[in-house]
């Protein structure tokens, strides 16, 4: 039931929901993660850290939670815990092309281009399909000026492998200015 509240926006009801889920069944992990993930959602890290935490403890191996943990700690600006996080994330589950883009995009807050870079070069090798690392590798080379044919390539990526991101106007104007300057 509390899936139905969140899908509608009613995140009070749903963390009442799941608090007497927890109340009727204590110590099961999936509940404080779906908490912490809820309150996420609401706005309230500092809960939904707590929550992640908790989920942890009781199951030291519960990836998930790590993740949602590390997306808690990046929307804290707490970068340092969130990219160590994310690498045990990553020491959970190696294969992982989602957690290496989280990696990635932490990297990107802290302005650590390389290792953004690279964490999302390792996101595409797990999975070639993913929009959203060729989209950040466009913006690293874009705002570093150093590669636009990389950043022309990615952006292309990004479009051919999701032409309604939200951004695709931005983009395909992006494309044809670097199109243009590259003719000239």
């Amino acid at each position: 039931m509390s899936t139905v509240f969140l899908a509608e926006g009613n995140y009070d009801r749903a963390i009442d929901n799941i608090r007497k889920a927890i109340n009727l069944e204590p110590g099961v992990p999936e509940y404080s993660n779906n908490l912490g993930a809820t309150y996420r959602k609401k706005g309230q890290l500092q809960e939904a850290v707590k929550e992640f935490m908790i989920a942890i403890w009781i199951k030291p191996d519960f990836m998930e939670a790590y993740n949602n943990l590390g997306n808690a700690l990046k929307d804290q600006g707490k970068y340092d815990k969130a990219i160590k996080t994310f690498k045990r994330c990553i020491e959970l589950k190696p294969d992982s092309a989602e957690v290496f883009t989280n990696l990635g995009m932490v990297y990107r807050k802290a302005n650590l281009d390389q290792e953004a870079i690279d964490a999302f070069s390792q996101a595409l090798e797990i999975n070639p399909a993913l929009a959203l690392p060729h989209l950040h590798l466009a913006l690293i080379y874009l705002s570093t000026e150093e590669d636009n044919a990389q950043a022309l390539y990615h952006l292309r990526r990004t479009l051919e492998l999701d032409p309604f991101l939200p951004q695709a106007e931005s983009i395909r104007a992006k494309i044809a200015e670097l199109e243009e300057n590259k003719e000239r």
